[in-house]
C-alpha cells in the first residue's frame, strides 16, 4: 500500500470525506463513527456530489439486506466521500466489508435497530399482558368479596394468619390501589396525546390527528374506569367488616370504676361503642335493667343508686338484620358494687322567704346516717365558716336586714364522718299592701239617685286587710266596711277614696275618679238578693224552708222619681208586696219566676226578674264534741245525733278523726282518743237510705303534756345522818335532763337519787327538769335532820 492508499484510508477512518477537504473546512477526527458505512466501490461516482452534509447525515447500512432495504433512500444517495480505486480494489477493507473500523478492530457486529412497528407490538403486548393478570385478579377479589362475610374465615387470609376482617378489607384497599394505577396510567397516555397533537407542525396534519386520536380514545377510557371505580367503590364499601377495637368496653360508665362506691351516687352508661355492625343491622331499641327495680330505654342514661349492694346492670340491644328482616338481642353486663351509704346533712327553713325582720325556724331532723347513728348538729348562722352558732336538730334565727344569707349544718355521726348542707334564706323589703276599687256591674256612665256598689279588692302580703275607709267625696259621711253601697245625690265629679290598712298597721289608699249626671228615660228595674243572686247565672237556689231577702232600691230613673215597687213572687201575675224592699220565704219545692216592675211618675215601667228553685231540705250533717282541745292523750266524745233528713232516713256515720286512720262507718256517737301531738279535722258523714250523703267537720287539738316538776322523797325528817332517795315520778311531761339541788351544797343529774345528809338542820331539796326544747319546771320538799 502506497503512501496516497494510506492517507486515503485514515481518512475514512476518521469519517474525513474530500468534500471536507475540497471545501477546506478542518473536520474533528471522529473515533468509531457507527453513523456511516462506506459503501463499495461500485456504488460509488467519481463526481463528488453537492450535498451538504449538515443537511443529509450520512446512513447507518450494514452488509445485511433487510437493512439496506430499510434504507433504501439513503443507499441511493451519492456519499460525501469518492473513494479511490485503490481502496474500492482492495476486499480486505472495511467499506468492503460494510463495517466500521471498530467493528473490525473489535471483530463483533451490532445488532440492527429495531422496527418501530415491533417495538409498539410489544409495549402493546405487556401492557395487555399486564391488564389480563390485573383482571384476573380483580375477578378473584370480587368472588371472595361477594361470598365473604364477618362471621366465616376465607382458606387463603387463614393460609396468612389473617383474620377476616383485615383479609376482606385488604383485598377492598387493592382494589382501589389497581383502579389508581389504571387511571394514572390512561391518564399519561391521554396527556401524551395531547402532547403530540399540540407540538406537530402545522402542516404536519396526520401527526396532528395522530395525536388526538390517541388523546381522545384515552379519556374515553379514563371515564368508564372512573364511572366503573365509582361503582365499584359503592359495592365495596358495604363489604368492609368493621374491626372492634379490642380495649374497648361496649358500655362506657361515668364513673369508670364502678366497683366500691358510696351511695347515693349517680352513674351515666353510655352504649354507643356497642359492636353493631350499622350497615347490616338497624338497632331497634336499647333496654336497661338497673338491678334495682329500676329501668331505661336511651342509647345514654345516668341513674342514681340509693342503697347499698350490689347490681348486675344489664343491657338488652335489640337489632334487626337489614337483609331478611330477623330480630336478634344482644346482651351486656356492667356491675355496680355500692359498698357504703353516705351521711347526710338536710336543712329545712320555715320560712325560707319573706319580708324583714324574718324570723325563721332551721330543722336538720330529716338529717340521716343510714350506717350509723348522728352524734351532733352544728349549725354556721352567720357565714364565718365557724359552726359554733348553735347546736340540736333544731334552732332560730331572725334576719332583719333586706339580702340573702346563707345558713350551714354539719352533722357529724359516731363514726366521726361529716356532712355539710347549705340552704339560702332570702330577706326581702317588707310589703305594703294594695288598695283597689270594683263596682258591682261595672257601670259606664254615674247618675244621681242610683246606688252603686264598691267593693275592695285589696289584698296585702303581710296577711288579711282589718280596716276599712271609704270617702265619696261628695260630702256624705264616710264608710268603714268591705263593701258599700253609695247613691250620688248630686252631679259633678267625685273622687272616691279607699283606705286599707292591714294586720301589721300597714296602709294603702287608692282613689277613683267619677263623674255623675242625671238620669233619663224610663226607669230600669234591678234586683238584688240575700243569699246573693250573682248575675249571668241561671237561678238562685236553696232547701225549703228558703228564705230570701229582695231589693229593689238599686234600680234607676232618668227624671228620678220612681214611685210604685211591685213584686210577684209566685208567678201568678198578682203582685204581692209592694215596697223596695221585701222578704220571701218559699215553703214548697218548685221552681218560681219573681218579678220586679218599677214605675216612676211619668208612668213609665222597667221591669226586671230573677228565677228562684227551691229543692226539698236534704240531708243534713250536725257534728258537736264535748272537747275540742286537750292534752295527750286526748279522749274526745262526738256526737252527730242532731242530724237531719226531712224527706229521709240516715242509715250509717262515716267518721274520719283526721289523724291518719282509715274512716269507719258508725254509729251517730263515738269516742276517739287522740294519741300524737296535732291539730286534727274530724269530720262526720251523715249516709241516708238513698245513698245521699251531708258531712260536718270540726277542729280538734292536742297538745303536748305540760312540763311539771313534782317529786317525793322516802324520808321527809329523820336524825342525823338521814340517809333518803328521792323518786320525780310524779312528774308530768316528757323530761330528758333532771338536775337536783339536795340544799345542803350537793346535786345531782340521776333520775332517782340517793342523798346522805350528815348534819341537823332543815334543808330544801329542788328538783328541776328540762324537755328536748329546753321548757324547764322545778319543784321543792323540805327536808327535816334532827340530831343523834
Amino acid at each position: 500500500m502506497d503512501e496516497k492508499t494510506t492517507k486515503d484510508v485514515k481518512a475514512e477512518d476518521f469519517g474525513m470525506g474530500d468534500d471536507a477537504q475540497a471545501q477546506g473546512q478542518p473536520q474533528a477526527p471522529k473515533i468509531n463513527n457507527y453513523a456511516r458505512d462506506i459503501k463499495p466501490s461500485a456504488q460509488t461516482s467519481t463526481e463528488k456530489p453537492q450535498v451538504d452534509p449538515k443537511d443529509n447525515p450520512p446512513p447507518v447500512t450494514s452488509n445485511t439486506q433487510p437493512a439496506q432495504s430499510s434504507q433504501s433512500t439513503a443507499s441511493a444517495t451519492p456519499t460525501n466521500s469518492s473513494p479511490s480505486p485503490s481502496t474500492s480494489a482492495t476486499t480486505s477493507s472495511p467499506q468492503a466489508t460494510g463495517k466500521t473500523i471498530g467493528q473490525v478492530k473489535s471483530g463483533k457486529t451490532l445488532p440492527p435497530p429495531m422496527d418501530p412497528a415491533k417495538k409498539k407490538k410489544v409495549v402493546l403486548g405487556c401492557l395487555g399482558g399486564f391488564g389480563s393478570i390485573m383482571l384476573i385478579f380483580l375477578g378473584i377479589a370480587f368472588l371472595f368479596i361477594s361470598q365473604s362475610d364477618e362471621t366465616t374465615t376465607n382458606p387463603i387470609a387463614k393460609l396468612l394468619n389473617l383474620n377476616q376482617a383485615s383479609f376482606i378489607n385488604g383485598l377492598i384497599t387493592f382494589i382501589h390501589l389497581i383502579f389508581i394505577l389504571v387511571s394514572l396510567t390512561v391518564f399519561v397516555f391521554t396527556m401524551v396525546g395531547v402532547f403530540k397533537a399540540s407540538m406537530a407542525k402545522k402542516d404536519d396534519k396526520d401527526a396532528k390527528r395522530a395525536g388526538l386520536k390517541m388523546s381522545m380514545i384515552s379519556g374515553i377510557i379514563l371515564v368508564i374506569v372512573f364511572f366503573v371505580w365509582a361503582f365499584v367503590y359503592f359495592y365495596l364499601d358495604g363489604k368492609r367488616i368493621n374491626v372492634q377495637t379490642a380495649d374497648i368496653a361496649p358500655i362506657i360508665t361515668e364513673p369508670e370504676d364502678t366497683l366500691n362506691l358510696t351511695a347515693p351516687v349517680d352513674i351515666r352508661f353510655d352504649a354507643s361503642n356497642v359492636p353493631v355492625d350499622q350497615r347490616k343491622f338497624q338497632i331497634i331499641s336499647y333496654d336497661w335493667n338497673f338491678g334495682d327495680k329500676s329501668t331505661g330505654t336511651s342509647q345514654i342514661v345516668s341513674h342514681t343508686f340509693e342503697e347499698k349492694g350490689r347490681y348486675d346492670v344489664v343491657l338488652k340491644v335489640t337489632k334487626i338484620d337489614k337483609k331478611t328482616g330477623e330480630e336478634t338481642v344482644d346482651s351486656y353486663t356492667v356491675i355496680v358494687s355500692i359498698q357504703n351509704e353516705a351521711l347526710s346533712a338536710i336543712i329545712e327553713a320555715d320560712p325560707q322567704s319573706g319580708p324583714a325582720p324574718l324570723k325563721v325556724k332551721l330543722d336538720g331532723g330529716k338529717s340521716e346516717d343510714p350506717d350509723g347513728t348522728i352524734k351532733t348538729y352544728e349549725w354556721d348562722l352567720d357565714e364565718d365558716g365557724e359552726f359554733d352558732d348553735g347546736t340540736g336538730k333544731t334552732v332560730e334565727k331572725e334576719f332583719t336586714k333586706i339580702g340573702k344569707y346563707k345558713v350551714s349544718l354539719r352533722v357529724v355521726s359516731s363514726t366521726e364522718e361529716f356532712d355539710i348542707a347549705e340552704k339560702e334564706i332570702i330577706v326581702e323589703q317588707a310589703k305594703l299592701p294594695e288598695a283597689k276599687i270594683e263596682i258591682t256591674d261595672n257601670p259606664t256612665a254615674f247618675t244621681t239617685g242610683v246606688e252603686y256598689i264598691f267593693k275592695s279588692a285589696s289584698t296585702s302580703p303581710n296577711g288579711s286587710i282589718e280596716k276599712y275607709e271609704w270617702d265619696f267625696g261628695d260630702g256624705s259621711k264616710p264608710e268603714a266596711t268591705k263593701t258599700v253601697s253609695h247613691t250620688f245625690t248630686k252631679e259633678g265629679t267625685f273622687d272616691v277614696t279607699l283606705k286599707v290598712i292591714d294586720e301589721k298597721e300597714e296602709e294603702a289608699q287608692t282613689l277613683m275618679s267619677i263623674t255623675v249626671g242625671s238620669p233619663q228615660g224610663t226607669p230600669k228595674a234591678k234586683i238584688e238578693t240575700d243569699p246573693v243572686y250573682t248575675a249571668g247565672t241561671i237561678n238562685l237556689e236553696g232547701e225549703v224552708p228558703f228564705i230570701v231577702a229582695f231589693d229593689a232600691s238599686g234600680s234607676t230613673d232618668s227624671d228620678n222619681n220612681i214611685v210604685d215597687y211591685a213584686w210577684d213572687f209566685d208567678d201568678d201575675a198578682k203582685n204581692d208586696k209592694f215596697s223596695a224592699k221585701t222578704t220571701y220565704t218559699f215553703t214548697l219545692e218548685g221552681t218560681y219566676t219573681v218579678r220586679l216592675s218599677v214605675t216612676d211618675a211619668d208612668e213609665n215601667v222597667g221591669t226586671a226578674s230573677v228565677i228562684i228553685k227551691v229543692k226539698a231540705q236534704g240531708i243534713k250533717a250536725n257534728l258537736q264534741a264535748d272537747k275540742i282541745e286537750g292534752s295527750i292523750p286526748l279522749t274526745v266524745k262526738f256526737d252527730a245525733s242532731g242530724s237531719s233528713y226531712q224527706n229521709g232516713q240516715i242509715t250509717s256515720y262515716q267518721w274520719d278523726f283526721g289523724d291518719g286512720g282509715k274512716p269507719k262507718v258508725g254509729s251517730a256517737k263515738i269516742s276517739h282518743k287522740y294519741t300524737e301531738i296535732g291539730t286534727y279535722t274530724a269530720a262526720v258523714t251523715a249516709i241516708g237510705g238513698d245513698n245521699s250523703r251531708s258531712t260536718a267537720q270540726i277542729i280538734i287539738t292536742v297538745r303536748e303534756i305540760p312540763l311539771t316538776a313534782c317529786f317525793v322523797s322516802v324520808f321527809e325528817e329523820g336524825k342525823a345522818p338521814l340517809k333518803t332517795t328521792f323518786d320525780p315520778g310524779c312528774s308530768t311531761g316528757t323530761a330528758v335532763k333532771y338536775f337536783w339541788d339536795f340544799g345542803d351544797g350537793q346535786n345531782s343529774t340521776e333520775v332517782n337519787p340517793t342523798h346522805v345528809y350528815e348534819s341537823a338542820g332543815d334543808y330544801t331539796a329542788t328538783l328541776e327538769i328540762a324537755d328536748a326544747d329546753n321548757t324547764v319546771s322545778s319543784a321543792s320538799l323540805k327536808i327535816t335532820v334532827t340530831a343523834e
